[in-house]
């Protein structure tokens, strides 16, 4: 696997250059084979790089939904729940709550003035 470096030491290696990034593959045992400055292959130890993560290509964590949709959807879900049960209700020949009827009410409401 390929890794993208930095030469931090270059004391000993001259076709190395200090801060430049360079494409290595990982031979094991703490050494890199390194294509240097003048475009030749050749292995150093890993003493004279640092790793870079390259960000680019790592997705951030799972974040957040926007409150605004989360309560959205949540005042959705409950208006579909509540008229579901008064269905339930009428189908069974029984009085819808009163309550049920009043917070249906205050979700539509609420729904109104996030739009």
């Amino acid at each position: 696997m390929s890794d993208i470096l930095v030469c931090i030491k270059n004391d000993g290696c001259e076709y190395l250059t200090l801060g430049k990034e360079y494409v290595a593959l990982d031979v094991g045992n703490g050494w890199y084979d390194v294509t240097n400055d003048i475009g030749i292959v050749d292995s150093y130890d890993f003493e004279h790089f640092t790793i870079i993560e390259d960000v680019l290509s790592k997705k951030p964590p799972l974040g957040l939904i926007p409150r605004k949709i989360y309560w959205e959807e949540l005042n959705y879900h409950r208006r579909k729940d509540i008229i579901a049960a008064m269905q339930r209700r009428v189908k069974a020949k029984m009085d819808i709550p009163v309550e049920w009827c009043q917070e249906l009410i205050d979700l539509v409401i609420a729904g109104d003035k996030n739009e």
